[in-house]
């Protein structure tokens, strides 16, 4: 079974930006699709997460080039999540992925294509130009979905220093 962690490498009380390393050990699920990653506002003042994004857009905090292996598969093992509270106050937030391992997107293109073969033509036109049609009652196409794990709560503090 998948696991996902999370534990803060950078940032204090005093500051509006913290790093957040994740882990997530998935050697059980095989190798990843596409692993993309949100944080959730549990509570308190706006926190922002990757240089900018709101609670809830989905960013891809990896490179193929540095992290991926020889097939282009990347390890989502750890990752660094920058988060900035908007003003001073208290937050409580969550890291959430929403992950496709390799394994169901070829389950997905498999069932696609016997879904297409069944209900979808193609017409070539004289300019080569290819239009595709879908029959007309054909069921909806199979779709891929993301599985979500979330971290436990994380506690975000930005406040002023008191003079001694």
């Amino acid at each position: 079974m998948a696991t996902f962690t999370a534990k803060r490498l950078w940032g204090d009380q005093f500051t509006s930006d913290d790093l957040i390393e994740t882990t997530f050990n998935y050697s059980d699920l095989g190798k990843m699709e596409q692993c993309i990653t949100t944080i959730e506002l549990v509570s308190g003042v706006t926190v922002t997460h990757g240089g900018g994004a709101s609670a809830g857009d989905n960013l891809h905090y990896k490179d193929v080039s540095v992290d991926g292996d020889s097939d282009g598969y990347i390890d989502y093992t750890t990752q660094n999540v920058q988060v900035k509270q908007a003003e001073k106050g208290d937050s409580v937030i969550k890291v959430v992925i929403n992950y496709l391992t390799v394994t169901d997107h070829q389950k997905w293109k498999d069932d696609y294509k016997v879904w297409s073969d069944a209900y979808q033509t193609i017409e070539v036109l004289e300019s080569g130009e290819q239009i595709e049609e879908t029959a007309e009652g054909a069921p909806t196409p199979p779709a891929w979905s993301f599985t979500t794990l979330k971290t436990g709560d994380i506690a975000l503090k930005y406040a002023d220093d008191t003079p001694v």
